[in-house]
């Protein structure tokens, strides 16, 4: 369901015609904006899970799923109320990468790669090659190792992101 688009249109239109019709009709004492905005969060809440922002599903993206997810064609893999582990071979160009982790546990391995981490975290644990982590804010990591620097963008909201 795209986030205010046509289907959320069409149910919160019938759902507010009808709530007012039966209202009137049988002399209902129901609220029916209480009931509207009750069910407006429902559907947002829904657009949110399977809406645009999360158009890659499957093996790209990991939403309510296990196992090992890659990359997207933007460079960036999501993990969303999900298990799942990532690798850094999965990206096509390893220049920049994203990484996001909500209400899921994620395990990013960088494979001794030279890389600088930007790890943002919010009510949740996000954990570094060297064991330090944050559990809400900002912090910027270098790891010297093999090959060229990738700058990493890592993101933890109510999740786990381990990188090692």
């Amino acid at each position: 369901m795209k986030i205010f688009g046509p289907l959320f249109w069409a149910i919160m239109l019938i759902l507010a015609g009808g709530l007012m019709l039966l209202k009137h009709i049988f002399n209902w004492q129901i609220n029916v904006f209480g009931v509207l905005v009750g069910v407006f969060f429902v559907l947002l809440g829904i657009s949110f899970i399977t809406g645009p922002r999360f158009m890659h599903r499957g093996a790209e993206q990991g939403i309510f799923m296990n196992g090992k997810i890659v990359a997207n064609d933007k460079n960036e893999a999501n993990c969303i109320f999900s298990n799942a582990t990532v690798d850094i071979d999965s990206f096509d160009d390893d220049k920049e990468i994203e990484i996001n982790s909500i209400f899921g546990s994620t395990i990013f391995d960088t494979h001794g790669r030279s890389v600088k981490i930007e790890g943002t975290c919010a009510f949740g644990t996000l954990r570094f090659p060297d064991g330090s982590t944050v559990a809400f804010g900002d912090r910027t990591y270098v790891q010297e190792g093999e090959g060229e620097q990738v700058k990493i963008e890592a993101n933890s909201v109510f999740g786990s992101l381990i990188i090692r």
